[in-house]
């Protein structure tokens, strides 16, 4: 990939699969995918807007047990 770092904020999902945050919302595929990047060495983060502390996405999968 040509990026090692991935924020995420502010995803919505009619077929909500797991939540996040209060405005992360992921799907199967969302997972599917984002685990595809984290597995390539994308580091992924979790927030609504820059200033919030990021939360590491792997630990936030772990929690929610996705």
């Amino acid at each position: 990939f040509a990026f090692d770092r991935l924020n995420i904020g502010n995803i919505y999902c009619e077929e909500c699969l797991k939540q996040c945050s209060p405005s992360v919302m992921l799907g199967e595929e969302d997972v599917k995918t984002i685990r595809i990047l984290m597995k390539e060495g994308v580091n992924i983060d979790v927030r609504c807007v820059p200033r919030e502390k990021p939360v590491n996405m792997r630990e936030l999968l772990t929690m929610i047990g996705a």
